[in-house]
């Protein structure tokens, strides 16, 4: 195999190696954990806390109902609670 022919396959692993491990590490993963204190399972109780939050009443599903947008501003973080109360 002439050089010029390893050069180009080594190329091609190289890119095709790295460019799978960034798709792979942009995956969104969920997380289903059960935390229940007192006998009482808590709703939604690994969403962390916020440092300098900007909330945003926006309607996200559709539905008439406003929802809630959560900006974090400190690290860009984002955070929507659905409505599935009231209109009011």
């Amino acid at each position: 195999m002439s050089i010029i022919k390893k050069t180009i396959w080594s190329i091609i692993f190289i890119f095709t190696t790295c460019y799978s491990n960034v798709i792979t590490a942009q995956t969104l993963t969920r997380y289903n954990f059960d935390v229940i204190i007192n006998n009482v399972k808590l709703k939604m109780p690994l969403v962390g806390g916020f440092n300098n939050p900007q909330f945003s009443e926006v309607d996200i599903d559709g539905d008439g109902v406003l929802d809630l947008f959560v900006f974090d501003r400190s690290g860009n973080g984002i955070a929507v609670f659905i409505n599935k109360g009231t209109k009011n």
